[in-house]
């Protein structure tokens, strides 16, 4: 194929076009960094008189490979396109050496880069273009002098000449090495393609390694926290069911008086109410874990939900002489949480604040809108938490001494199901607390986005 230098092609798309051009690979970056600093290592080794031309992406290393190559007296020139770049190399000792240019090709360049590396020896190509997929580049690369020159004289028509620019700069044709036998250039091409598909392959192998190692490290986590649980499942259980056989012994006595009777049944009542709050607790925590994560994402309005259930804990709180009101403004946008686990997370915070606020107490429900999430707080007058407290309440089974102080029956899971309800809804759940003087909670919602 017969093409003009001066094309308005890009140096890749003009490459890619030439007759006998290489095939191209999809490169991550760090192979490509790789194989810059393989070709500079050779030539350092060689001790080949070499010269470079190049333009570097911003996710490109060859910068400082270059720096190291400058330090060998057999790197005879640098031609850098860009100059801001090239700037940093002419501040050192090698100023000489540096020579940057623009191309009338500015426009169409971007997104690519080249490094070619020259000398009578052997010559050596590689060009790439970015992808939509930013970590990889489309890359040609090459050992065959005549699409090199063809390359370079691409460039060479393509350059800005201004009062910087002495065009005696420029290598001439005769600088490269047109005598390579052409089944040696063939060879070297294949080998060294198939060496640097083996590169890339050893790098994506890597990082699946590492992926596999960090699914690993995680599923121990997640085995680690479910033995902790179960262990901790086994004690809650152990407890009330050791209370029960004591009390069925003693009631099975023929002394016992009718005082102690009662008093054994209403122990036994206790604990079966207790064993049912465990029960319920655990079959919601597995409900929760069903849930597929596709589902999870689920639009769900404030507005629509709160006043009911509000609305629904309207009488226990006037028994027991507690303000319950909620400010919730219209107008909100949808929350991203399935409504089910967000009825949940309302009707358990209702439920903690009504039980442990006193009479003449207020819980208060209100909520107000950020950007990318809505908060959610729950307040109210109760007895609140002691300080040493506040870091464990969300642990299962925990219950606190206020709890067990005001004889409440419970499985100790309500807030470890709200949080978990939170946390899978990429939301967050914090508390505040003054014993004596009460509880905030507020809870982070994330905004509805479609995708």
């Amino acid at each position: 194929m017969n093409l003009s230098a001066k094309s308005k092609d890009s140096i890749y798309q003009f490459t890619e076009n030439l007759e006998n051009a290489p095939k191209a690979l999809y490169l991550n970056y760090c192979s490509v960094d790789n194989l810059v600093t393989t070709l500079i290592d050779f030539s350092i080794g060689q001790q080949l008189n070499s010269v470079v031309w190049m333009k570097i992406s911003q996710k490109n290393t060859w910068l400082e490979e270059v720096k190291r190559f400058l330090q060998k007296d057999n790197l005879e020139k640098v031609y850098l396109y860009q100059k801001e770049l090239s700037l940093e190399l002419e501040s050192t000792e090698f100023k000489d050496k540096v020579i940057s240019f623009d191309l009338e090709l500015d426009p169409v360049l971007e997104g690519e880069c080249f490094f070619i590396l020259l000398s009578s020896q052997c010559c050596s190509m590689i060009i790439g273009q970015t992808l939509e997929d930013e970590n990889y580049l489309k890359t040609i690369c090459s050992f065959d002098s005549k699409i090199i020159k063809s390359v370079l004289e691409k460039i060479r028509e393509n350059i800005i000449i201004d009062d910087n620019i002495k065009s005696n700069l420029f290598i001439n044709s005769k600088d490269i090495n047109l005598k390579t036998e052409s089944i040696t250039v063939n060879l070297l091409n294949y080998l060294f393609l198939q060496q640097l598909e083996k590169n890339n392959q050893l790098e994506e192998n890597s990082k699946q390694q590492e992926d596999f190692t960090l699914q690993i490290s995680q599923l121990n986590e997640e085995i680690n926290k479910n033995r902790e649980f179960l262990g901790k499942l086994g004690r809650e259980l152990r407890q009330p069911i050791s209370t029960m056989k004591t009390a069925l012994s003693l009631l099975e006595s023929t002394k016992i008086k009718k005082e102690q009777r009662l008093r054994y049944l209403q122990l036994l009542k206790k604990e079966c109410e207790y064993q049912n709050s465990l029960i319920r607790g655990l079959l919601e925590l597995i409900e929760i874990d069903k849930l597929p994560i596709e589902e999870r994402n689920t639009p769900v309005y404030l507005d629509d939900l709160v006043p009911g259930i509000v609305s629904t804990y309207q009488p226990l709180a006037i028994e027991k002489g507690i303000q319950l009101g909620y400010t919730i403004p219209s107008g909100f946008p949808p929350v991203s949480c399935p409504i089910s686990w967000l009825r949940q997370v309302i009707i358990q915070m209702l439920n903690n604040s009504l039980k442990f606020t006193p009479s003449q107490g207020k819980v208060f429900v209100r909520a107000s809108c950020g950007d990318k999430f809505i908060t959610l707080i729950f307040t109210d007058t109760g007895i609140g938490i002691p300080r040493n407290e506040i870091n464990q309440i969300f642990n299962s089974f925990y219950r606190g001494q206020n709890a067990k102080i005001n004889d409440n029956i419970s499985a100790g899971l309500g807030l470890t199901i709200v949080k978990k309800i939170i946390d899978f809804s990429g939301g967050s759940i914090s508390v505040t607390s003054i014993v004596e003087k009460g509880s905030k909670f507020k809870v982070l919602l994330p905004i509805f986005q479609e995708n």
